[in-house]
C-alpha cells in the first residue's frame, strides 16, 4: 500500500469474539479452505498458465500438479 502498510489476505478474520468469519460473499457461500471440497471455491487470480497456481477465495492455493497450501 502506499502508505507503507502491508498488504494481507486472508480467507476468514477473527472476530473480538474469537468468533471465525468467512471472507467469501458468493451465494451460496463457497467451501472452507478445510473442507473436503474446498477447492470447488472460485478463483480469484489465476496464475496456472504462466506460474501453475490459482489462489481460491477460501485462501486455498492450489498447484496445477493437486498439491496446495492451505491458509493458517
Amino acid at each position: 500500500m502506499p502508505d507503507g502498510t502491508p498488504v494481507t489476505h486472508s480467507s476468514t478474520d477473527d472476530t473480538d469474539d474469537g468468533e471465525r468469519t468467512t471472507m467469501c460473499h458468493h451465494v451460496p457461500t463457497c467451501p472452507d479452505a478445510r473442507d473436503p471440497h474446498a477447492t470447488a471455491a472460485h478463483t480469484v487470480s489465476d496464475h496456472d498458465v504462466d506460474q501453475g497456481w490459482q489462489l481460491l477465495c477460501n485462501g486455498l492455493i492450489v498447484f496445477h500438479d493437486g498439491g496446495c497450501l492451505v491458509p493458517p
